[in-house]
This record gives structure tokens, C-alpha cells and sequence, in this order.
């Protein structure tokens, strides 16, 4: 799947990278790609993981690529 939104950074339970996507979905990647920087637009590609996060900040995004936008 396709998403288009924003990565933020959550402080919960050790920190959480969520991307609030255009659309009004959240999710949390899994695994948080290196290098991200709160509030940066961003183009993820990725697989949904079984049931929702450990943060309970939405379902799991498996990311298989990112893109800046």
C-alpha cells in the first residue's frame, strides 16, 4: 500500500514514529526508517502489520520504502 502524510515523532513508551496520513489514518512504522525528522512530509510504501501497535497509536506500517517529499 501507498500512503502520503507527515511523520511525527510520539514520546510513548520509549518513542513511536507515527505517520498521519492525508486522509486521516495513523500508523506506526515499524521499523522506523534512520534519518527521519519530525514534521517532514513523506511517501511511504509499505505492508500493514497484524493488529495495532504496542503504542496503540494505530495498526503497524511495515515500511518497505520512504520518499521525502
Amino acid at each position: 500500500m501507498k500512503v502520503t502524510g507527515t511523520v511525527r515523532h510520539l514520546d510513548l513508551e520509549g518513542g513511536a514514529w507515527v505517520l498521519f496520513a492525508d486522509d486521516g489514518r495513523r500508523f506506526e512504522l515499524m521499523p522506523a526508517p534512520q534519518d527521519l525528522v519530525s514534521d517532514t512530509r513523506v511517501e511511504v510504501h509499505g505492508e500493514l502489520a497484524d493488529g495495532m501497535s504496542m503504542r496503540m497509536v494505530g495498526p503497524g506500517l511495515r515500511v518497505t520504502s520512504l520518499r521525502r517529499l
